[in-house]
């Protein structure tokens, strides 16, 4: 079979790049030929490089023939996955019609939501929802917030991200976990930092020693700089850490090194934490995970058996993470059963998922 992936771009750093280009390895290595279309990266063999989404004039003008370029890519695929609908899963669809090619879309978080104020996309994504061969989604939540304006998903079914488990693994070796407390994610609003740092504000004069150490991308200098005056402000300045990127080996070695994982996104009406990879690859290395309810990382999460799900406020989070530092016992079983749990995300299983699905829509 002959599948091509639609997504922002393959850099492994990055969660969509990170979740293709694995999903593309599994796929790869169970017989199967890929393609990538990418927005922003390097043209290679097999990967295209094309600007999808049309926000100028100047775009505009460049869509017809943007739109060919992209069916002529096509043709020579059984299956195009695209990874949300906005813009990617409208352009693959308009692309392929009239091809044999089948589309089918992932949703996985704020790209596949529809607008409060935008009735032309959202029209325009009613029409690839419902046109798509198979709509996926990374977690029921999700699917609840897409349909919360009164649309319903048809001809969709429940798919996850995955975790290598054979290289998120714990340590046999560590018998004492690290003073620090980490979180893992690009530097935005909805990833909650604002939160996670009041909440850590609420422990620090209980826990002295305990530092909290972010690492994720400061693109976002906007966010980046808010975040630095608060920690300022809160006289934190030598407890918590900002690391921009890491290296896959450093980051294995500081998820297992961690007190616990910890990741705070926040809902709203436009922007939504669909599942998040990084709690399974840190409950892959067997410490436990702290998230908030109302987000994706309820199918993350177990709630009281893997780590906790509090509420969107730092009270609430300060309690459960407090409720995992002061039972070492506790944490340990946490840490165990969120490794068996993750283990049920394992990539070969998720990519197995995924072959299934197109092998239904392409026969």
């Amino acid at each position: 079979m002959k599948i091509c992936f639609v997504v922002d771009n393959l850099d492994r750093k990055k969660g969509w790049g990170r979740l293709a280009g694995t999903a593309a390895d599994y796929i790869e290595k169970a017989g199967n030929q890929v393609g990538f279309v990418i927005q922003s990266g390097a043209p290679a063999p097999g990967v295209m490089v094309l600007k999808l989404g049309t926000r100028t004039l100047k775009d505009l003008f460049s869509l017809p023939a943007r739109l060919l370029r992209l069916r002529n890519f096509f043709k020579g695929y059984d299956v195009v996955l695209c990874y949300d609908v906005n813009p990617y899963g409208i352009m693959a669809s308009v692309a392929s019609l009239g091809l044999r090619t089948k589309v089918v879309i992932h949703a996985l978080a704020t790209y596949s939501l529809f607008g409060e104020h935008t009735p032309l996309r959202n029209t325009l994504m009613r029409w690839a929802y419902r046109r798509a061969a198979r709509v996926l989604y990374v977690s029921d939540f999700l699917k609840r917030q897409i349909e919360r304006m009164g649309f319903v998903l048809k001809n969709s079914a429940l798919l996850p991200v995955g975790v290598d488990t054979h290289f998120f693994t714990p340590d046999a070796q560590t018998q004492d976990r690290g003073s620090y407390i980490l979180s893992v994610g690009a530097l935005k609003e909805r990833k909650g930092f604002h939160v996670s740092i009041a909440a850590f504000a609420e422990l620090a004069a209980h826990v002295p020693k305990m530092k909290y150490i972010i690492i994720g991308s400061q693109d976002n200098a906007l966010c980046f700089n808010h975040l630095q005056s608060q920690v300022h402000d809160l006289g934190l300045d030598e407890r918590v850490v900002f690391i921009d990127h890491v290296s896959d080996a450093e980051l294995v070695e500081y998820y297992r090194g961690a007190k616990l994982f910890l990741l705070t996104p926040l809902t709203t009406k436009d922007a939504v934490e669909g599942f998040g990879m990084v709690y399974l690859e840190a409950a892959a290395c067997g410490i436990p995970t702290v998230g908030t309810s109302g987000t994706g990382a309820e199918a993350a999460i177990v709630d009281g058996k893997t780590g906790y799900l509090a509420l969107q406020e730092p009270g609430d989070i300060a309690r459960v993470i407090q409720k995992v530092l002061v039972d070492e016992e506790h944490a340990v079983d946490l840490g165990s059963e969120g490794r068996r749990h993750a283990l049920r995300f394992d990539w070969k299983r998720i990519a197995e998922m995924y072959l299934e699905e197109f092998q239904k829509v392409a026969s």
